[in-house]
């Protein structure tokens, strides 16, 4: 990219000068980023790699805190440690906010979670978290994930990931480099794509294990995850070393977790079968108190059936406490503090139980979580000595050394936790507790408080650490603590005496910094096995309120005392800058295995503080700000910390400031455009400490002000120069900005300009979430969350739109994250550079701290066409903008617009375009352009220049098929004006052969139900010839078209619904690949493959234009290869072909029928020939296919030759839905066209009714309804409940969202008079969604007016609706005490729930018996009239018109008719009518002149009506006595042709050729003599022609129609 300066200054806000931080970040990549991956290459690998060993563990059978502790389970955790997991610092951070797990005992696998389409969906976990949970013996996975289409998944990443190479899978391989590493123990891999099968990700597997076992990394796992509830076919890839499965939440019932653990168990894996599966448990949802049932499930009091994943419980634990704060700590906050005491509460809940004990069984049978040391048994690492601990939580609000406090701000370093107790809190005696204390600590942060009552000379023993320790002469036990009035011993257990414990004093040997350091020698037990440590309090006295802090607690081996070390090669990694900086920090770690972590000083002005602590080998100590010009630099020393936490010498490096310069200054204006007489506010912004300024202004300009800040009065018209010169004490900055403030008085010309342009090029975005959603329009109010551009992962991204033509610039406004969704960061940083060809940019701002969410800038006045916009930061952020407006003023200058155009293959079009000056002097650089961005399908030639009549012209001749761009512009100065339209070339004499062609589907998996969208229709659509209706596919299909024939073809076409297109809340997705086949025989050896496409071609073109170069085809077949659970929309396929004849059949679009059970409907289907006879071969084909998934009804289908009818006799089977699918087959073609059937049970007189809806708020406003569904999904027989119990919301009726006491009303027309009995009421429950009404009023009324209507009964809802999380959904039946007379049925629901969710019913169903026959009193019956039709003879007219029912209900007998009075007058032909549309088509045909009428009956029930219409015939039809004039064989083709296509004529020895108008009037004369000759018909209008062929021997006449 060219980039070019405005002279010497940049516009910048705020911030000049500063520093660019260092920040390193836990990895956060897409495929892209680890292809060719290298340590050597990752600047931040030293801060992100973990150098903690995975620790062995133990389980010990015998130390057990209560009898329902058992060892079988293997317990996974999927934490968020850090919710945008591209932020995640690599060493953690300087507050004290973190979430730090601490109960290891209970967790054997922890999955870091994380992971989006914009950020990145490969994570490896944080340094830190693998640092602890290796040192409690906890295996960490990193995350693969693959997000579903609906969250801008992309399959181009499973399909990258997946590449083989060399019989191999490489990105396996890299995986494997990375864990190896970083130090970490796997990958779990999120597969919500579904695009690949078992054994791709097994081939991918086998090769990440051969890699660790080379690597001698066996130990290393995948745990694999695909929301699925059962193995399935998975088995085999459960079966491979170090893979488990994640089992979704819904698996996690007693029957599944019985029946797939059998299953594991059966395949050969029973003695491992705990470690292989794993059933979901959502915390994250149902909360850390919740999911009771899963629980139980699981575990039970004797024993354990499977083993749990829980997900997400750090949502209520740790986010929700502190989400408040956690993106803007503050130091030393009180209330922080609190908040993560309170953090500390929630984990003892969740992992322990509601008493913090885990010797207390007691919560089984709870109806709340009881607590997973209720049935985990414990896991220990500490069997080698020495075992330290220091009681450190990870995190602290100083930082300790020895009891000496060496750092006093918040931090939390995950990594820096030492091993926390086994059981917390288990005293024998229960009048003591304990717990984590933050305001004291001897090493580290943090210490345990123990305090309560102590009795006089009792024992009160405190069980801490589950161990197996091997006791040794000359070991020793210490302990260090802070209190008094209390003796303390130590209690351990001893293996080898059934864990009884032995008595240990503990004698003080020194104090330090307050701290009592006391230690036992464990002599006495020399050859014994310590299982468990405790503390024993005694007092000789009674204490109420005793308090004591421990510190440490160590066992080390005798005379262990090891040597200190220091670390090699410390370096600081970057600079300072004059003011300000940070520092990276980098060293080698000495060798050594005595080393326990290492501690980070910084050393300002004298005074040396502890700034960080990690067990790695590097630190990131975050920014500081100069404290005075004396500070010259500062110093960063390193300590290494052996076990027994001595420090070794410090190693030291230093880094100055940057020396002090003149100011770097920016200079901006509140405005740059401003009327006369306006006042502007100027800005001459720096950081390096400015001691003055001067501003140079216009002298018409009035100042008011002094200093970096000043307004300016301008009091004539006119552009103008604004400086200023800025001194610091290095010297003076003088700046000038050219034509900075225009003063003028069309100031309030200033107009957005940018929307609804155009997206030139962008950096990314994610499917849903575009960048064009940037110049919608919208800025407020949005329809759904993905109205915005959105994408992440990098520092760094950009858009470019185009405005089309030039605009002087003024003003940018950005519309940020928080306008739409306030729970996520808006943007602070961002650059704005403009250019006129999208080649050479000039930059024009650069704001570098505004996190407004409604951001304004005004520029230099500037002339530009394109706009670059650059939103930046310090650190990978994840940009959600909803709007960015370009202000600015239009171009005097005048270009004429033009439509699209079609072009023939072949063909020339000539254009012309009148320009104007619009006032405006002619510029010397004057210039005119016509150019086409692709001049391999069109030639632009002939550019003509009309100066005296301001006019350009130009010719085009189409070369090849597609879509080319032209572009007319003229340039004037700085002004360019342009025009842009498209060129679409086509074949235009290729006919459409498939239209009509009745398509075989075969689909390997059947096939959800997608109810309530009128545009998804049976295979028929796929061949309508109509764009807007489409098929769904699912999973893997194939298609097969039937052409009928062979047919010489050139092209097939076929498309795809766009990706954001929503169908009833489902996302369409595009499959992973498409492969082509034709053939001229129905044999699987006779199929050819023509091409194959993969997803990310079919996106980026979603009509796919296959050229087949005139292969012979009589069957096209696609085969589609899916998502797993994942639908395809296919909209049609097309199959064009060079032919003589279009499809002649016509077949109308009828409605469906609905038939109670027992009884048979018979329906007719109009059909037209055209100028086809019956041929042997023709035959009704019907398909019927349940969507209910039983045989609903029997149908019985023949063709009435004389009505020109499809006659259907369908007889209800079964209650339910289903598609039927009517084709005619007639000689070579086919038609065909779909209807619904719905078999009902007798009685409920609502099903399929017409109704209503109508909401208002609590003062009457009127309001809109919040579901996915129609209202008509009320009556239509169906109770939307999902397989786990739950309501389909993309299927629920629902009241509107989130307002409280609304009401909403529905009114059901029974079409006519009824005894009404019983009406019943289906509602639903979505917690957090959709909820019950409160209450629910039924009136009955024989009008639709309020005086009609009596109230019949009020329901209200039932505590039992109020619990959470449940799928209680409503459901009631109201029996009338006496049936009661009316026609319409009102239900008023009231809504009142505590949330303001939305009503939301499944279903209104109304019985009794019917009071008439459904016929109306009156004739309702009209067709609307048609004026007055002249022909001339010859000549062919569609007419259309329609009809409407006046409100009754279609009767079986149901017909359309229309005829001429005299049929040698007018001929009528092509008479169709579409129920759906209620729409009547027939052409007429003069014949011979005179006048007639042409009649249009409509019968429906007993009632019938008519339209005439008068048809006046001027002439004769001209080829009446010749038309069938021929001798020799003659081909004419196409027929209709279309406009600029091309007619072919074949016959022996042809010598003229003429076309003719119908009246005889000849056009055109063309000379031949050969046996073929072409016509470009682009000379013709639309209509219909005479062609007369005179061959050597005879002549031949026929029509010949142009479209």
């Amino acid at each position: 990219m060219n980039i070019k300066k405005l002279f010497i200054t940049l516009f910048v806000i705020l911030g000049v000068g500063s520093a660019v931080a260092q920040q390193p970040y836990s990895p956060c990549w897409h495929p892209d980023n680890i292809k060719n991956w290298k340590p050597s290459d990752d600047q931040d690998a030293k801060f992100n790699r973990s150098r903690v060993p995975l620790q062995p563990r133990f389980w010990d059978n015998t130390v057990k805190a209560n009898s329902s502790q058992f060892a079988d389970s293997r317990v996974a955790a999927c934490l968020t440690m850090n919710p945008e997991c591209s932020l995640t610092p690599s060493q953690d951070a300087d507050n004290i906010l973190g979430y730090n797990p601490t109960y290891w005992q209970y967790m054997d696998l922890l999955i870091w979670w994380g992971g989006s389409a914009g950020e990145g969906i490969i994570i490896p976990p944080s340094a830190p978290v693998v640092d602890v949970a290796h040192m409690n013996g906890v295996k960490v996975l990193g995350q693969l994930f693959f997000p579903p289409r609906a969250f801008s998944g992309d399959p181009a990443w499973l399909r990258q990931m997946l590449t083989k190479e060399g019989g191999e899978y490489p990105y396996a391989r890299k995986l494997y480099e990375i864990a190896d590493y970083y130090g970490f123990d796997g990958w779990f891999i999120n597969e919500e794509l579904h695009g690949a099968l078992p054994g791709d990700w097994m081939g991918f597997i086998e090769t990440f294990n051969k890699c660790k076992k080379a690597g001698g990394k066996e130990y290393m796992e995948i745990q694999w995850y695909n929301n699925d509830i059962v193995v399935g076919d998975y088995m085999d890839m459960v079966k491979m070393d170090g893979v488990s499965y994640f089992l979704d939440y819904g698996s996690n019932t007693v029957s599944n977790i019985q029946s797939q653990m059998q299953a594991v168990k059966n395949a050969g894996m029973a003695d491992i079968a705990f470690s292989k599966l794993y059933f979901g448990i959502e915390s994250a949802i149902n909360g850390f108190t919740g999911n009771a049932d899963k629980f139980s499930n699981l575990f039970t009091s004797t024993g354990h059936r499977g083993s749990p994943n829980i997900f997400n419980p750090e949502e209520g634990i740790w986010k929700k406490v502190v989400d408040e704060f956690r993106k803007n700590p503050v130091n030393g906050s009180a209330e922080q503090y609190k908040k993560m005491q309170e953090v500390f509460q929630n984990e003892s809940r969740f992992w322990t139980n509601a008493k913090g004990d885990p010797s207390d069984n007691s919560a089984w049978g709870s109806s709340t979580w009881p607590g997973l040391a209720n049935t985990i048994l414990e896991r220990s690492v500490i069997q080698t000595k020495p075992f330290v601990t220091t009681f450190g939580a990870g995190l602290g609000k100083k930082r300790f050394v020895n009891g000496e406090e060496k750092g006093n701000h918040d931090w939390y370093h995950r990594g820096m936790q030492t091993i926390m107790p086994t059981w917390r809190w288990w005293f024998d005696n229960k009048t003591l507790s304990a717990d984590i204390y933050l305001d004291d600590a001897y090493n580290m942060g943090t210490s345990v408080k123990v305090s309560g009552t102590l009795s006089a000379d009792a024992d009160h023993i405190m069980r801490l650490y589950k161990t197996r320790l091997a006791i040794v002469s000359g070991d020793k036990i210490q302990l260090v603590y802070k209190g008094s009035g209390a003796v303390i011993d130590a209690k351990l257990g001893i293996s080898e005496n059934a864990n009884e414990f032995a008595t240990v004093t503990l004698n003080t040997v020194s104090t330090n910094n307050g701290w009592t350091v006391a230690e036992g020698d464990l002599s006495s037990l020399n050859g014994k096995t310590v299982s468990i440590i405790a503390l024993n309090f005694r007092s000789s006295s009674n204490l109420s309120s005793y308090e004591v802090l421990l510190g440490q607690l160590a066992v080390y081996p005798q005379g262990y005392h090891p040597e200190l070390a220091r670390v090699e090669n410390l370096k600081i990694e970057n600079k300072l800058a004059a003011n300000s900086g940070d520092i990276r920090v980098v060293w080698d770690a000495p060798k050594s295995e005595d080393i326990d972590h290492y501690n980070v000083y910084l050393q300002r002005n004298g005074v040396k503080s502890l700034v960080g602590q990690t067990r790695d080998e590097g630190f990131y100590i975050p920014k500081f700000n100069r404290s005075s010009d004396s500070e010259t630099g500062v110093t960063v020393s390193v300590t290494a910390v052996v076990k027994d936490m001595r420090e070794g010498a410090e190693v030291s490096a230093s880094v100055n400031y940057r020396d002090l310069a003149a100011p770097e200054v920016v200079l901006s204006a509140s405005q740059t455009l401003i009327p006369v007489n306006g006042t502007v506010t100027l800005y001459a912004k720096t950081e390096d400490n400015p001691t003055g300024y001067e501003w140079i202004l216009p002298p018409s300009a009035r100042k008011t002000g002094n200093g970096g800040q000043i307004s300016v009065q301008f009091t004539q018209a006119g552009v103008f120069d604004i400086g200023v010169k800025v001194t610091n004490k290095a010297g003076t900055t003088e700046i000038t900005e050219k034509a900075f403030v225009e003063v003028a008085n069309n100031a309030d010309d200033l107009k957005v300009v940018s929307v609804d342009k155009q997206i030139h090029s962008v950096s990314g975005q994610l499917a849903g979430e575009e960048a064009y959603h940037l110049i919608d329009g919208v800025t407020k109010n949005f329809s759904d969350v993905h109205q915005k551009w959105c994408i992440g992962g990098k520092k760094e991204h950009w858009v470019v739109v185009d405005l089309q033509e030039s605009y002087k610039l003024y003003k940018f406004r950005i519309i940020d994250c928080k306008q739409g969704e306030p729970e996520f960061d808006n943007i602070s940083m961002y650059k704005i550079y403009v250019s006129n060809d999208a080649v050479d940019w000039t930059l024009i701002a650069d704001e570098r701290s505004n996190p407004a969410t409604e951001k304004t800038i005004w520029v230099k006045p500037t002339i530009a066409r394109y706009v670059k916009f650059v939103p930046y930061s310090t650190e990978p952020v994840t940009i959600r903008i909803w709007e960015f407006e370009a202000y600015g003023v239009a171009t005097k200058l005048t270009l004429d617009k033009s439509e699209n155009l079609l072009l023939g293959l072949g063909e020339s079009a000539e254009k012309e375009f009148s320009y104007g000056f619009g006032g405006t002097e002619k510029e010397e650089n004057f210039n005119i352009e016509v150019k086409t961005d692709r001049p391999d399908l069109l030639e632009i030639k002939n550019i003509r220049h009309d100066e005296v009549k301001n006019k350009i012209s130009f010719d085009m001749l189409s070369l090849e098929i597609g879509t080319a761009e032209v572009e007319v512009s003229i340039k004037n100065g700085d002004w360019v004006k342009s025009s842009v339209f498209e060129v679409k070339i086509e074949d235009l004499s290729l006919i459409n052969i498939a239209r009509g062609a009745l398509p075989s589907i075969v689909m390997k998996d059947a096939m959800s139900v997608i109810p309530n969208e009128p545009n998804l229709k049976p295979e028929n659509a796929l061949t309508d010839g109509n764009r807007s209706t489409f098929w769904a596919g699912w999973k893997t299909f194939s298609v097969k078209i039937d052409l009928g024939k062979i047919y010489d073809a050139r092209v097939i076409k076929f498309m795809f619904e766009p990706a954001d297109y929503n169908v009833v809340g489902n996302r369409c997705y595009f499959p992973s690949e498409v492969k082509v086949y034709t053939a001229q025989t129905d044999e699987e050896s006779a199929y050819a493959s023509v091409a194959w496409f993969e997803n990310k071609n079919l996106q980026e073109i979603n009509e796919v234009v296959l050229p087949v170069d005139g292969r012979q085809v009589r069957y096209v077949r696609l085969e589609v290869t899916g998502y797993d659970e994942r639908r395809v929309f296919l909209q049609e396929i097309e199959v064009l072909a060079k032919t003589d004849k279009e499809n002649p059949l016509l077949i109308g679009n009828v409605n469906g029928v609905k038939i109670e059970v027992g009884k048979s409907v018979k329906k007719k289907i109009p059909v037209d020939l055209g100028d086809m006879s019956v041929e042997d071969n023709l035959e009704v084909v019907s398909r019927l296919k349940s969507v209910s998934g039983s045989d609903v009804a029997i149908v019985n289908a023949s063709y009435d030759e004389d009505a020109r009818k499809i006659l259907l006799d369908i007889e209800g089977k079964t209650p339910g839905n289903a598609d039927l699918v009517v084709a005619l087959k007639n000689g070579d073609w086919q038609v065909c066209t779909n209807l619904s059937v719905v078999v009902f049970s007798g009685g409920n007189l609502a099903l399929g009714k017409s109704i209503t809806e109508s909401h208002v708020s609590a003062t009457g406003t009127p309001l809109s309804g919040g579901g996915k569904a129609d209202v008509k999904t009320l009556v239509d027989g169906i109770k939307p409940i999902k397989g786990d119990g739950s309501a389909d919301f993309n299927n629920l009726w629902c009241g509107p969202s989130w307002q409280n006491n609304t009401k909403s009303t529905v009114v059901i027309d029974l079409e006519s008079e009824a005894s009404i009995s019983d009406i019943k009421v289906f509602g639903a429950v979505l917690w957090s969604t959709v909820s019950v009404p409160g209450e629910v009023k039924i009136f009955i009324g024989s009008e639709d007016s309020e005086s009609s209507y009596q109230e019949v009964y009020t329901w209200k809802r039932s505590s039992e609706y109020e619990t959470p999380n449940k799928y209680r959904h409503m459901e009631f039946d109201y029996h009338l005490p006496s049936p009661m007379t009316g026609r319409y049925v009102k239900l008023q629901l009231t809504q009142n729930n505590e949330y303001g969710m939305a009503v939301a019913l499944r279903e209104i169903e109304v019985y009794g018996e019917s009071s008439s026959d459904g016929e109306t009193p009156s004739n309702t019956l009209s067709v609307s009239p048609i004026e007055a039709v002249t022909l001339n003879g010859g000549e062919s007219k569609t007419l259309e018109t329609s009809y409407s029912l006046g409100g009754a209900s279609q009767k079986e007998n149901f017909d359309i008719s229309v005829s001429a009075q005299d049929g040698n007058i007018v001929k009528v032909s092509k008479v169709m009518y579409d129920e759906v549309q209620q729409k009547i088509t027939f052409e007429l045909r003069g014949l011979k002149k005179g006048t007639t009428g042409v009649r249009i009956v409509f019968e429906n029930g007993k009632w019938s009506t008519s339209s005439d219409v008068n048809v006046s015939v001027l002439s004769d039809d001209p080829l009446l006595g010749i038309e069938n004039v021929k001798t020799v064989a003659c081909k004419v083709y196409p027929n209709p042709v279309r406009k600029g296509g091309v007619l072919v004529i074949e016959a022996e020895q042809i010598r003229m050729v003429k076309i003719l108008t119908l009246q005889g009037s000849l056009l055109r004369e063309v000379a031949v003599e050969s046996d073929r000759c072409e016509l470009n018909m682009g000379y013709l209008s639309s209509g219909v022609y005479l062609l007369i062929i005179d061959t050597e021997n005879d002549m031949k006449v026929q029509k010949v129609t142009v479209k």
